[in-house]
């Protein structure tokens, strides 16, 4: 996909504002009538979205997608996801350890300290805030990641723990929400590291695989546990900030 086309439809209106309704079966001009049904409150803000997504962004899904629709249907999707509001989850499972030796910025989570369904009444709640949650680090991550010297990548450390708990229906939409917001990140993640899988891992692995692309399954490194403290050693995890999640801007 090229990038020129991406910044064309971002100069125009509404080029990359996302329509939700379905109205393929007009013949003549069916969008046009989508985006007249819109709220003009949301039209408006869905524009200013659009106009402030940075050329790099653009060019990380224009390298993605190499299908022309598919790139500007991503970006319209992502366009519609920048207009959502967000309230993330407070939590030390999850937060930014700093950045390893190859410029990667380093997302640490802590899966013994993850209890997701804390986060809400309804397992959509749990989801939303813990995704919420997620997408504030990896915002943070992008930062470091983009300071000099960085890669522009991020690699994700996942502290395996052995809970059974972790295989309730609540936790496994909590993982398949999170795979699903690395399409807002194209370009981004280096590898994910699964520390110390335990045995009960194998179950949860066979219903997860099947949400991760295979470029995404490709950069999924299992580390066994007698290698779990050589790979830690290996990136800086620091420790997670008791405000990591109050203020965005840090």
């Amino acid at each position: 996909m090229s990038l020129d086309a991406l910044l064309a439809a971002q100069d125009s209106a509404d080029g990359l504002v996302f329509v939700e309704q379905k109205v393929a079966e007009l013949a003549i001009e069916p969008r046009e009538f989508a985006l007249a049904a819109l709220d003009p409150c949301l039209r408006e803000a869905r524009r200013a979205a659009a106009k402030s997504v940075p050329a790099e962004t653009l060019e990380r899904f224009a390298a993605v997608y190499t299908n022309p629709e598919a790139a500007v249907n991503a970006v319209r999707n992502h366009v519609k996801w920048l207009c959502e509001p967000r309230e993330p989850a407070a939590t030390t499972a999850l937060w930014v350890g700093g950045r390893s030796m190859d410029g990667d910025a380093v997302i640490v989570l802590e899966s013994e300290e993850w209890h997701p369904w804390e986060f809400g009444d309804t397992n959509a709640e749990c989801s939303k805030a813990w995704c919420d949650a997620a997408a504030h680090c990896f915002d943070v991550a992008c930062r470091v990641a983009d300071a000099p010297l960085g890669s522009g990548k991020f690699v994700i450390l996942v502290r395996m723990s052995d809970r059974r708990s972790l295989l309730r229906p609540v936790a496994l939409r909590c993982v398949y929400a999170v795979v699903g917001l690395l399409d807002h990140y194209p370009g981004r993640l280096a590898r994910a590291y699964l520390l110390g899988a335990p045995p009960l891992f194998a179950t949860a692995w066979a219903v997860i695989r099947h949400w991760l692309d295979q470029d995404t399954l490709d950069r999924t490194v299992f580390v066994p546990p007698d290698d779990v403290q050589a790979t830690i050693r290996a990136f800086p995890l620091g420790k997670p900030p008791r405000d990591f999640f109050k203020d965005p801007e840090k």
